[in-house]
């Protein structure tokens, strides 16, 4: 995999975002899957996912579920360290 500019992703804009900062970590988990399924069917090729700053554990149980996602090509953790950019295996 080449490297990216990782702050050019950080600038996408209209691409879908999941909001799971309010989410208890095993509704988020779920939510999440459920919503990066339906992006990758519906062939986004990019998406974010808001867990919030706060202690790191919810950022760290996403980061988690997303290495292991056999949808995800990459995940870029935002600056501000309160997002993810995920992005998707290409479409065939």
């Amino acid at each position: 995999m080449s490297r990216i500019d990782t702050s050019l992703l950080e600038n996408l804009t209209n691409i879908p975002v999941i909001d799971l900062h309010n989410l208890r970590p095993d509704d988020a988990i779920e939510t999440m899957q459920h919503e990066l399924y339906t992006m990758h069917v519906n062939k986004f090729s990019f998406c974010r996912i808001i867990h919030g700053v706060g202690s790191g554990k919810l950022r760290e149980i996403v980061h988690v579920e997303l290495a292991e996602n056999p949808l995800i090509e990459a995940f870029f953790l935002d600056s501000h360290g309160g997002a993810t950019t995920v992005r998707f295996y290409p479409h065939q």
